[in-house]
């Protein structure tokens, strides 16, 4: 993991149960266990994408972490409707939990950055069976 090298992340491009698909980069170190060691979530802010978070992952995945950034609604390689309601901050919500279920993690630490230190916070609000912890 390079943070002046993009590819040199694990990128990964995923139709979700909500009918969108998202861009994401999933980290996963080498001595992960699943159920066992955190998984941070991050979530950026405006105007960002999930590079907005290179050199945090790199630190991370190497005490343990599985590290998932993806390029929210809109941003990047994710889709990006035209309807405005497709935006709402239950509706990105959504969005995250399928990113968790794609990814079979029951719980994760999310963290927020910018505008998704809102999105992060309205998360714990409505899927407190499925965080460990917040940090905006």
């Amino acid at each position: 993991m390079n943070p002046s090298d993009a590819s040199s992340f694990n990128h990964r491009t995923e139709k979700l149960s909500t009918g969108r698909t998202y861009h994401f980069v999933d980290q996963i170190p080498t001595d992960y266990k699943q159920g066992r060691t955190p998984t941070l979530l991050c979530v950026h802010g405006f105007p960002d994408c999930w590079y907005g978070w290179r050199y945090q992952i790199k630190p991370w995945v190497q005490r343990g972490f599985r590290v998932v950034t993806p390029d929210m609604l809109g941003y990047g390689g994710t889709d990006k409707p035209k309807d405005a309601i497709d935006y709402s901050t239950k509706r990105l919500c959504a969005d995250l939990t399928a990113i968790l279920d794609l990814l079979s993690i029951k719980k994760a630490v999310l963290i927020g950055h910018d505008w998704g230190a809102f999105t992060v916070s309205r998360f714990a609000l409505w899927h407190p069976d499925r965080l460990l912890a917040l940090a905006m």
